[in-house]
């Protein structure tokens, strides 16, 4: 797989302890660097960059295992997210204002096996 780095340094991003972005800086003159179709592309090369940043000591190290088990950890996420606990209506809910008011339960509400 060959991957480009388009737009390096115009995202700056934190990533977490599960290699999600927590924060994202992104350049203020970003319009003037790329075209608008590259903008995605630039926020990959940012991530990629991050998560070189918070894993190149582990690779250097060779400890890969500490690796795996945080993918342990991100399938855990896919899974749930695959596979959610609160159904209403027979899906997922759609909008905080109008479906998924706690304070008010209905029978629409079912709990996912």
């Amino acid at each position: 797989m060959n991957t480009s780095l388009v737009g390096v340094g115009l995202f700056e991003m934190t990533l977490d302890d599960g290699r999600l972005p927590v924060q994202v800086d992104v350049n203020r003159n970003l319009h003037s660097h790329l075209d608008a179709r590259d903008f995605s592309t630039a926020a990959m090369t940012g991530y990629y960059k991050a998560l070189w940043i918070r894993d190149a000591a582990i690779i250097a190290t060779g400890n890969f295992s500490a690796l795996s088990a945080e993918v342990d950890s991100i399938n855990n996420i896919k899974y749930s997210i695959s596979n959610p606990k609160g159904i209403y209506n027979d899906h997922w809910p759609q909008s905080a204002s109008t479906e998924f008011d706690a304070s008010n339960p209905t029978p629409a509400w079912t709990a996912a096996e």
